[in-house]
């Protein structure tokens, strides 16, 4: 698939911790003068061009607090954000490696987008992902606690086949762990798997009804400025 022109004319959240960390640590290291490590900033300003030049729109979101449930090594909560303006019609799609933007409810994921032509795009469509396995959004959103998410600990011994066959059957967690073995699978103590789900289900954005995004014109004289002599990026 082409996937700029699959995309062109389209509007994308993009979970920028991932990409801002992808090229800190694969892309080739570039430091300025001073000593900075200029590597994310000029892979952002570069990926930022080439989805402009192909008619895409890029809609950064940066992230926020982290809840409270939150484990040490999670990913940011940009993608509970970039759901949401999904959602809400003001994108198209969430490009992110993070597979928490379906839980969150994003009808589309694009995983793996990039600069280079032959580099296989793959899209997830939730509505498709919940007919093929005949599950509700709430149902899933259980699924994937039972399968371990970045918000609590997951049960001992389940792996994804029965995971998922226990959820068709049972349809909650609640029903779940009155129907298995814990001894062969040890559930977490004071496990807080509700704190995940209304994470999931009812995360705190910001509200999308009373604004919509904009785009203006870059100011070209102040991205130089920025670039060249603050960055003294060459």
């Amino acid at each position: 698939m082409n996937w700029r022109r699959h995309f062109a004319g389209k509007k994308i959240a993009v979970d920028a911790s991932i990409v801002l960390f992808q090229f800190r640590t694969a892309a080739p290291e570039i430091r300025n003068r001073d000593g900075s490590h200029l590597s994310p900033l000029v892979g952002l300003f570069y990926r930022t061009l080439h989805f402009l030049e192909n008619d895409i729109r890029p809609v950064y979101v940066f992230d926020g607090l982290p809840p409270e449930q939150k484990v040490a090594l999670a990913p940011s909560e940009a993608e509970a954000l970039c759901a949401e303006l999904v959602k809400c019609g003001e994108v198209d799609g969430v490009a992110s490696e993070d597979m928490d933007v379906l839980p969150f409810g994003s009808s589309l994921l694009i995983r793996q987008i990039g600069t280079k032509e032959h580099r296989g795009v793959v899209e997830y469509s939730l509505p498709k992902v919940l007919k093929t396995l005949g599950l509700t959004h709430e149902q899933f959103v259980d699924l994937c606690i039972l399968l371990g998410c970045d918000y609590c600990e997951k049960i001992g011994g389940l792996g994804p086949k029965r995971a998922l066959a226990l959820i068709q059957q049972h349809k909650t967690i609640e029903d779940v762990l009155l129907n298995i073995n814990r001894t062969t699978h040890p559930v977490p103590e004071n496990w807080k798997y509700l704190d995940a789900r209304k994470l999931f289900l009812d995360p705190e954005v910001a509200n999308q009804t009373s604004r919509s995004l904009s785009w203006e014109e870059p100011d070209e004289e102040g991205l130089v400025n920025f670039l060249s002599h603050e960055k003294y990026v060459k």
